[in-house]
């Protein structure tokens, strides 16, 4: 079976993700969010205006749909789903 090409933004998320195992990871996962989606394209300047990412915007800059999916809300108790 060929190996497939995979996003190397999406891998390099992965690894931060799992290499903070308790440090940030929503905090980084919501700034990946803000970057990437394209509704925050409106809010670009002032989430990243005064930063490196700000005056150096990459191509992919608000270029794609984000799904968003928030398992906190999910219970433990299969009973009670």
């Amino acid at each position: 079976m060929p190996r497939q090409n995979c996003n190397s933004m999406a891998v390099f998320a992965v690894t931060v993700y799992s290499v903070f195992a308790s440090f940030g990871k929503s905090l980084f996962l919501s700034m990946m969010e803000s970057y990437y989606d394209i509704e925050a394209k409106g809010d670009f300047d002032t989430l990243f205006g005064d930063t490196y990412v700000g005056s150096h915007p990459t191509p992919e800059r608000n270029a794609y749909q984000v799904l968003s999916l928030d398992f906190s809300i999910a219970g433990g108790n299969i009973d009670e789903l």
